[in-house]
């Protein structure tokens, strides 16, 4: 994190989330970070901000642009420079999220993990819970939750399942993350 711009190519992007580069990936990559830079965050005394140790309210965007290069302005800088150069795409991250980062206020994730939890057909609950899990093991060895919080509040389940059906679920989760031991419910 040394500037707050990142330069990249389509095809090492696609590679380091696991795609395959093509035009049709390609096309992909590019419409969600145009969704990404036109998400507006709002937080309203929940935003942490680590430098001054206190929460606050905030509304930004992750990132603030995006330059994606044409397969036309690829093939031109290739011409002009003679040189296979990959690196012309760029997003620069917003101001209030690269003071995060600056603060130190940032969590890597084992994305080989994340992965393998993705990969599932009913994927959104273990994300969720790894998200949440790796969360709270961060500050402690043990975490307890209060089951329908957990279940309802914050990994989204519907308010009408019973407990029983609720643990069934996390059960499920759980031992697609079979990294993170035992799930006590």
């Amino acid at each position: 994190f040394v500037s707050p711009k990142i330069a990249f190519s389509r095809y090492q992007l696609c590679r380091a989330i696991g795609w395959e580069p093509d035009g049709r990936t390609y096309r992909r990559l590019e419409q969600s970070l145009d969704r990404i830079a036109g998400t507006t965050f709002k937080f309203k005394d929940a935003w942490w901000d680590n430098g001054e140790k206190e929460y606050k309210s905030k509304t930004f965007h992750l990132i603030t642009d995006v330059e994606i290069c044409s397969r036309d302005q690829l093939d031109r800088r290739r011409l002009t420079t003679g040189r296979n150069e990959q690196q012309l795409c760029s997003v620069r991250w917003g101001e209030v999220i690269w003071k995060s980062f600056q603060d130190g206020f940032i969590r890597t994730l084992d994305m080989r993990m994340f992965g393998r939890i993705a990969q599932g057909r009913r994927r959104e609950v273990p994300l969720r819970l790894y998200r949440i899990l790796d969360k709270r093991f961060w500050h402690a060895p043990v975490a307890r939750f209060n089951l329908s919080r957990l279940c309802i509040g914050t990994i989204g389940l519907s308010p009408t399942y019973s407990p029983s059906h609720m643990k069934r679920i996390l059960d499920r989760a759980a031992a697609l993350e079979g990294e993170f031991g035992d799930l006590v419910v």
